[in-house]
């Protein structure tokens, strides 16, 4: 039985923990922050945007921990309130009848790098809404700065100063704009809203923001939702499998038991060639002998009339 295996506890009180399911509830978590300590029209500018997926304490400390990331309650604060949020301006220096690119920036849901300097730590919190270079950073003391050039350059004392810059500015633009957009429903073709389209399923959604992220120590974040493929809350097509076999493989610290458990529960499935190899693949790299033997003899079996090609690496 499942409920059985060693690691059901322990995924399943991360889960609880982690409390992915808050976050699609409405009102999001940190709202009361960020509607305290922003000005109306800086709160106006960064909920203008639908919010995307962001974590809570529990999760990014153990984030923090397994990046081997300096640990700041303020950086942290700061992700949880305000990751995943995002806020655009027009810029009339940049408008074209051709093209349009917006100024703001597209927060984080968490950092992945933080850079030592001269005393100070510096976290990437931001990106533009167009390809360039690294956005602002945070520092450990909750200041925003921007980077040019290999450099740090302080912007604000916090989120609520270096918001009220943005909200100036695209005042200052809008107005400049007001020549060339004209009417509600004209400004509707030049900006959209950016539209998160979310599944019901919450913890498929938490699962696939996540994949991406599937270096050797991220996996670890992603075990206990793993583990939930077992319970079918979440289902993978091919390429998803074969995202989560290369992190696995790239991982030495993931459950033998879950990654067999969850290849056994893959392999029923119809997959490709590519799909099919990959799993071999992570299966000889697995110790558990009796179970290794018991999983290739039965695929074998099983894909052999299919594949022919997997015969011959058996």
């Amino acid at each position: 039985m499942l409920w059985d295996k060693p690691y059901s506890k322990i995924y399943n009180e991360k889960i609880k923990r982690y409390n992915f399911a808050a976050i699609l509830e409405e009102p999001t978590y940190g709202e009361e922050v960020v509607k305290s300590e922003l000005s109306q029209g800086a709160y106006k500018l960064i909920t203008e945007w639908q919010r995307d997926i962001y974590f809570n304490k529990e999760f990014l400390k153990d984030y923090f921990e397994l990046r081997k990331l300096p640990i700041s309650e303020k950086v942290i604060d700061f992700f949880c309130v305000y990751g995943g949020r995002a806020f655009c301006y027009e810029d009339h220096l940049l408008f074209m009848d051709t093209i349009q690119i917006n100024q703001g920036y597209i927060i984080q849901s968490f950092p992945m790098h933080a850079d030592e300097k001269d005393g100070n730590f510096y976290y990437d919190c931001m990106d533009y809404h167009y390809a360039g270079d690294w956005g602002p950073h945070i520092d450990q003391n909750g200041r925003i700065h921007s980077f040019s050039m290999g450099e740090y350059y302080k912007e604000a004392d916090n989120m609520a100063e270096f918001m009220e810059q943005q909200w100036h500015k695209a005042v200052n633009n809008r107005e400049n704009l007001k020549h060339i957009i004209n009417g509600t429903e004209e400004r509707k073709n030049y900006l959209h809203n950016r539209s998160i389209k979310r599944k019901d399923n919450i913890l498929q959604n938490v699962y696939e923001y996540l994949i991406p992220y599937c270096i050797p120590e991220m996996i670890k974040m992603i075990e206990p939702l793993i583990f939930l493929i077992l319970e079918k809350n979440i289902s993978l097509n091919d390429e998803q499998v074969n995202q989560l076999m290369e992190g696995i493989l790239t991982n030495q610290n993931i459950s033998e038991e879950l990654i067999m458990d969850i290849l056994e529960f893959l392999s029923f499935k119809h997959n490709s060639l590519k799909t099919i190899l990959n799993m071999v693949d992570v299966v000889s790299k697995v110790t558990l002998q009796k179970r290794k033997e018991q999983f290739l003899i039965d695929k074998l079996i099983q894909w052999e009339d299919d594949y022919p090609e997997v015969k011959k690496i058996f």
